[in-house]
């Protein structure tokens, strides 16, 4: 990694250069310099310790002078402070885990010829529907597989944190890229009615997106953890919401649903509990197909 730190601020380069110019033509300059790196991140910044005693992260450092900014990092003006024999590595840390997928068993009940089928299609959403030709949304259930096994003091939750987002899979238009995931920055164009989130007793719904009144980006819900379903510490949450189809719904594209997690000892919003953050996606297609093209071609 290559980190400019900038003793001097462009627009007051002049000062270095009057203090060379001036006087003995030598001075000393010192720098403190603090990283702050994020927990839940430790593991891609630095290598987990294996037996080997040598193993880990060196931090060097060096003192470059260039003339302008694109130069620093190659000038030959530089001088390199000693190495030392510190290390820096992460010890083996416990963390959460998290398996957001579509719901367990649960078959396509929306449509007469989808029900027959006993096809598991939860995450696939039609707009056209042969028993309901002014269909304008249609129920997507999925369920997420929470797992706080490994960590001791998740026993002690009492509040569980669950975050939700929509992108839309988009072209860019760039040769490079291609397409991607952009994020929904106003759910009520896409979705109807509430979200709402069930485990065991405990349950709870989002605002309603169909009489919102402003544009909404994601979803922040509370659970009742002593209340939620959980199994070997592993929380098992159903998460049920509405995605608009057909009538004058258009946008007919793969969607994205981003799932966070996080466990909570207490009331405030320090009170989260260490290494309990998890994340997880899972992609539902919200498309416009004819059933009875497919009826036809099925029947002998």
């Amino acid at each position: 990694m290559y980190l400019n730190v900038q003793t001097f601020p462009d627009t007051d380069s002049s000062t270095m250069l009057g203090k060379l110019k001036t006087g003995s033509k030598q001075f000393t300059i010192y720098a403190q310099i603090s990283m702050t790196f994020t927990e839940e991140e430790l593991s891609m910044e630095f290598p987990e310790r294996d037996s080997g005693e040598s193993y880990g992260v060196y931090v060097q450092a060096a003192s470059n002078l260039a003339y302008d900014t694109e130069t620093l990092a190659y000038t030959s003006m530089t001088e390199r402070y000693p190495q030392d024999s510190h290390k820096y590595y992460i010890e083996t840390v416990p963390s959460a885990t998290l398996r957001y997928t579509s719901k367990a068993d649960d078959l396509d009940a929306f449509d007469d010829i989808g029900a027959k089928s006993k096809n598991r299609s939860t995450l696939g959403v039609n707009g056209i529907s042969t028993d309901d030709a002014e269909r304008t949304n249609m129920p997507v259930n999925t369920e997420a597989y929470y797992n706080v096994q490994s960590i001791s003091s998740a026993s002690g939750a009492t509040r569980v944190k669950l975050t939700i987002a929509f992108s839309k899979k988009t072209d860019t238009g760039s040769p490079i890229s291609g397409i991607a995931y952009v994020p929904i920055t106003d759910m009520r164009n896409y979705l109807d009615g509430t979200i709402t989130f069930t485990s065991g007793t405990a349950q709870t719904s989002s605002i309603n997106l169909s009489t919102a009144e402003s544009a909404v980006d994601s979803i922040t819900v509370w659970l009742d953890a002593t209340q939620c379903k959980r199994d070997n510490g592993i929380y098992d949450i159903e998460i049920s919401f509405n995605a608009k189809s057909g009538a004058d719904f258009h946008e007919y594209a793969n969607y994205r649903v981003d799932l966070t997690t996080e466990l909570y000892d207490g009331d405030t919003d320090n009170d989260n509990i260490t290494n309990t953050v998890a994340t997880d996606y899972l992609i539902y297609t919200n498309a416009k197909i004819n059933p009875e093209f497919l009826k036809e071609v099925s029947e002998p």
